[in-house]
């Protein structure tokens, strides 16, 4: 998905062009649902989501709004079963920025509190809590 953000983190696979890349996507999009589906099934909640999280940016830049919806609310259901804060925050920002496209103003309005509700919380713990700040640096540096 670098390509498609436009930018590199040395992905393992570079393509040329934004169309080759979705090109890519779109001959692989059912091995990557597979793929997905089964990490969840097996218990790597960490590898669906970095499917997921795949997904949702693919589906957002083609503007498929349906589509982002749910990848972005699976993608949170993962998040939260890895246990991943920093994921968990993308996921609810991907589920706000989808139901606002969809012009779904007031769920885009309530899943955004929730954003700002889990950050809340996340200092709290993180302020009650001296091992916590570290394993929030240490995410947030990922």
């Amino acid at each position: 998905m670098c390509t498609l953000r436009g930018y590199g983190t040395n992905p393992a696979r570079h393509f040329a062009t934004r169309q080759l890349a979705l090109d890519c996507f779109d001959l692989e999009f059912p091995n990557i649902q597979a793929a997905s589906s089964m990490a969840a099934t097996f218990g790597d909640a960490e590898g669906a989501l970095r499917l997921q999280e795949a997904l949702v940016s693919l589906f957002e830049h083609r503007g498929q709004v349906t589509e982002w919806k749910a990848a972005a609310h699976t993608a949170l259901r993962f998040a939260e079963e890895a246990g991943d804060h920093h994921a968990r925050s993308w996921a609810l920002l991907s589920v706000a920025r989808a139901l606002q496209a969809a012009g779904q103003e007031r769920e885009a309005a309530e899943s955004a509190e929730e954003l700002l509700r889990f950050h809340r919380d996340v200092l709290r713990e993180a302020v009650a809590d001296p091992w916590a700040t570290t394993t929030l640096r240490r995410q947030a540096a990922l």
